[in-house]
């Protein structure tokens, strides 16, 4: 009960200071160059994680973006002082449906799939525990290959499945990595050099093994623009939820208004 009441406390007081903030500050500051994270496009009552988005919500952002901002894929993200690029972590089955509205509006996108779980109905070993848990639908062969060769979207690696990499063996790790690279590659036929950390857990033998494999860039969950580069292979993101359920609320996070966020992740990072 008091986590609950903690959690709600912790959501309005994010929500007002990151208002107040956009309000006073960013609504006036150009922030052009980010990098989107979404997950589900769909609305699911059993996704306890804020993972998923109705496509009556994710239409008016996608048309809000198109409207106000450079989109670029994020093969020509590191190369651009400017310009947003879109990614989805998982390759759930929805995303075809996302990618029905991209391709009629000419918006290009990389999406990260566990190579496993192509085709795949799986529960995450984070809900194994729960009997209501959410079996997640994941993209059919077909549909990536489709995706691939429509020239809009880019695939890239988020592993063989939903694991953290931080927490298993060298070897396992490095498994996970390269070979998730070698059978999405045998998937759509081209090179695969993209990767996403699940979890968005990683550190500097993590970083080192992607870079091994032959990956060009890595995307993090570390939240935040990327206006200047250190490491390709640490890229922030600005990950958007369900609570990101309004225009307004979308035009605060792609302001900046949530960048204090970076500093909570790093505190929980340093003392759990």
């Amino acid at each position: 009960m008091l986590n609950k009441i903690l959690k709600k406390l912790f959501y309005t007081i994010k929500k007002t200071l990151s208002t107040i903030l956009y309000l006073l500050y960013y609504k006036w500051v150009n922030n052009d160059r980010f990098i989107l994270l979404y997950h589900s496009i769909s609305q699911n009552k059993k996704d306890k994680a804020g993972l998923c988005i109705p496509l009556k919500v994710f239409k008016p952002q996608i048309e809000y973006l198109k409207k106000n901002y450079k989109i670029i894929p994020l093969s020509e993200f590191l190369q651009n002082k400017k310009g947003i690029a879109i990614t989805f972590d998982d390759g759930y089955k929805d995303n075809y449906q996302a990618f029905q509205l991209l391709k009629k509006l000419n918006v290009p996108a990389t999406i990260f799939i566990s190579a496993e779980y192509v085709g795949k109905k799986v529960i995450y070993p984070s809900d194994k525990n729960n009997p209501n848990a959410w079996k997640r639908k994941h993209l059919n062969l077909n549909e990536i290959i489709k995706m691939s060769k429509s020239g809009l979207i880019e695939i890239g690696s988020h592993c063989l499945r939903d694991v953290k990499l931080t927490e298993l063996s060298e070897e396992e790790a490095l498994y996970q990595i390269m070979m998730s690279k070698r059978k999405i590659e045998n998937m759509i036929n081209k090179k695969v050099i993209y990767f996403s950390y699940p979890h968005g857990k990683f550190n500097k033998k993590i970083k080192n093994m992607v870079k091994i494999a032959g990956y060009k860039l890595a995307c993090t969950t570390i939240y935040g623009n990327n206006k200047i580069i250190k490491d390709p292979y640490e890229l922030k993101r600005v990950g958007i939820y369900s609570s990101d359920n309004s225009l307004f609320e979308f035009k605060k996070k792609l302001s900046g208004a949530y960048n204090f966020m970076n500093l909570i992740q790093k505190f929980r990072d340093l003392y759990g």
